[in-house]
């Protein structure tokens, strides 16, 4: 049941049925530290603290806090990240660099409630002859590419290694001073495997 309770306290939108079930599960005798545990391990907690709404005061009063502080936090990320993305991503228009933004950041903006999800990083796709235009404007917004989260710059055989097996970069990052939520801006660059 408690998985249950998860599937359903994460859904956006439920039918009649799913909410009386709902309802009915979060009343019952749960263990809630492995509801707890399922939420953070799969990185639901804001789906899930969102999802119930209302319902949230059947939860013990720990549980609820510490999901509230998780959904509050992710938000708080989210502006940042935007925040910071927002300029970069100027900086590609700017250049003619044709890109759409992917996952994390788009779904945080555009599909769920702010502070549902939480994410990693910074996807972005472009044409494989933009790459030399996206290395330029990353580096003079002080990114550099890493195997070793942003410690330091990724050899040019590992670059060329990746970007010819993956379609992808590897990962580009900067630090972000004075935010204590996430010391490190990580976005991940992918290419249109037919852009020639």
């Amino acid at each position: 049941k408690e998985e249950r309770l998860v599937l359903l306290g994460c859904l956006s939108k439920r039918t009649e049925e799913e909410q009386n079930e709902l309802e009915d599960i979060i009343n019952d005798e749960l263990d809630w530290g492995k509801i707890v545990g399922i939420l953070v391990h799969h990185r639901l907690s804001g789906y899930f603290y969102i999802g119930v709404g209302k319902l949230n005061n059947h939860m013990t009063q720990e549980c609820a806090k510490t999901l509230r502080l998780i959904t509050e936090s992710q938000k708080i990320i989210s502006k940042k990240k935007f925040e910071l993305m927002l300029p970069i991503l100027k900086e590609l228009e700017k250049n003619n660099v044709n890109y759409a933004c992917l996952k994390g950041l788009i779904y945080e903006l555009e599909i769920y409630e702010l502070g549902a999800r939480r994410s990693n990083d910074c996807d972005i796709l472009v044409w494989e002859n933009d790459l030399e235009k996206v290395d330029t404007i990353l580096r003079k917004q002080g990114f550099i590419q890493s195997e070793d989260a942003g410690l330091t710059e990724a050899s040019r055989r590992s670059k060329l290694i990746q970007r010819m097996n993956y379609h992808d970069l590897i990962p580009y990052f900067r630090k972000i001073d004075d935010f204590p939520l996430q010391k490190k801006l990580k976005i991940d660059i992918n290419f249109h495997i037919d852009g020639k």
